[in-house]
């Protein structure tokens, strides 16, 4: 037997687009549209007593003190209100809304019953009920505001509350007219809450099948994942073996074999290497998805870590005579994360900056201080990237075609281990490239705010 699920549980998987603080937020911005509506019938009220309209404004005015009372009340709550639940915020949202309909029904009383279009103002509140709560419930909404509107229109015509007209002819008065009136709201009303409970069952049924879907592609991601370790892990061993084999076979007997044995144990050599770098990248890529976003409690200096990878890169910089330039800005922040991630990820930028730059070349890397964290560009002069593969560098094992062209090694993992890390750190990377021209790298990172 399946385990049986709380009240407040089974309420929950009703609102599956719903939460506390959504909510939360809604009643908020209700609260402010509400000062909006307040002076706005105020001033409506001004023109009105101007004009000459005969209406009972002493009530009225009471009327819009007590609403605006009422919402001071509820925007004082919300001001320290520190917890938010989901039962909570729909206990109040909905007394919210039927408070708002009892008092819209007794202003448009005041002002003129029938004669006054202000009625139509329920919409809003159907419009709101019907996306905020799940099945019937709407409709339990529509016929509150029905039976109201059709009380007041009754009681009026029956003379059992005072009628105050703003119109010259007694349109209160005439059955014809009532029924007439009251037929039309209903047809309105009820349309209204049968259009927008069927936009919105259509629009949840859509997000759970969403919902069901990313979860299963995030099951398959796992599942890659955990494929790609296992896989690494196993190869890795008997690769390295392999390498080591061939080469203690080339540094013993080496010179005593044929040319081409001793060719081709290069080459097999060479091709284990290549395969072991590929494991070693497989590994250290899943093992970035596995981990995820994380919070790290390291504080790092971004130039040391860029000083690092540029002496790893500096003999086959000077190799090639490609120099570098290093442009720093002041009062750089610290960032918060892994010190051997951020290795990884910086050394794969520069690396490659350096590998596809052209000879005599330069790259350069600016630290650049930004309201919301750091910037990190490495630029390079070299074979650049075409615009209609810029989009597909950071999957896996996809390289350029110019890149495979200017060297045939490479794995292309190196810049969707990049892109995760920069994921799990919370950033975001760019690519700006023109072929033949060079490429820049752009690393954003959210800033550390060390104690």
């Amino acid at each position: 037997m399946g385990k049986s699920l709380s009240f407040s549980e089974r309420i929950g998987e009703q609102f599956t687009l719903l939460n506390a603080t959504i909510l939360n937020s809604r009643i908020i911005w209700s609260i402010r549209w509400r000062w909006v509506a307040n002076i706005g019938f105020f001033l409506l009220i001004l023109i009105s007593r101007s004009s000459g309209l005969q209406l009972d404004y002493d009530s009225i005015w009471l009327t819009l003190i007590f609403l605006a009372s009422l919402n001071l009340i509820y925007q004082g709550i919300y001001r320290y209100k520190k917890k938010y639940t989901l039962m909570g915020e729909l206990a109040f949202i909905s007394i919210h809304i039927f408070m708002d309909i009892l008092i819209l029904t007794w202003l448009i009383h005041l002002t003129g019953g029938i004669e006054n279009p202000l009625y139509f103002f329920y919409i809003f509140h159907i419009i709101i009920s019907s996306i905020i709560f799940p099945r019937n419930l709407p409709y339990v909404v529509t016929t509150f505001v029905f039976v109201l509107f059709a009380v007041l229109v009754w009681a009026e015509y029956s003379n059992l509350i005072v009628h105050h007209c703003i119109y010259k002819g007694q349109l209160h008065e005439s059955p014809v007219l009532n029924i007439l009136i009251v037929a039309i709201f209903f047809t309105t009303v009820f349309l209204t809450t049968h259009i927008c409970t069927s936009f919105m069952k259509l629009f949840r049924k859509s997000q759970r099948e969403v919902t069901a879907l990313n979860k299963l592609l995030l099951e398959k991601e796992k599942e890659k994942s955990s494929f790609y370790r296992y896989t690494s892990h196993e190869l890795k061993a008997p690769v390295v073996s392999i390498k080591t084999s061939i080469d203690a076979v080339l540094a013993a007997s080496g010179p005593k074999l044929p040319e081409q044995s001793r060719q081709l144990l290069k080459r097999a050599s060479l091709r284990a290497g290549q395969m072991l770098s590929m494991l070693k990248e497989l590994l250290e890529l899943s093992w970035q998805q596995s981990k995820g976003r994380n919070v790290s409690s390291e504080y790092i200096d971004l130039q040391e870590i860029l000083n690092l990878c540029v002496d790893l890169e500096k003999a086959v910089a000077e190799s090639r005579n490609i120099r570098f330039e290093f442009i720093t800005g002041e009062d750089i922040p610290k960032v918060r994360g892994d010190k051997n991630s951020l290795e990884k990820l910086f050394g794969n930028l520069v690396g490659n900056a350096v590998r596809y730059n052209r000879d005599g070349g330069t790259v350069r890397i600016r630290i650049i201080k930004k309201e919301n964290g750091v910037c990190v560009e490495i630029s390079d002069e070299g074979i650049g990237i075409a615009v209609e593969e810029q989009e597909r560098i950071f999957d896996p094992f996809y390289r350029s075609a110019a890149a495979k062209e200017f060297t045939p090694v490479g794995t292309g993992l190196g810049l969707s281990m990049v892109r995760q890390i920069v994921d799990n750190l919370g950033g975001r990377i760019e690519v700006e490239s023109f072929p033949e021209k060079g490429s820049t790298f752009r690393v954003c990172l959210p800033p550390g705010e060390e104690k």
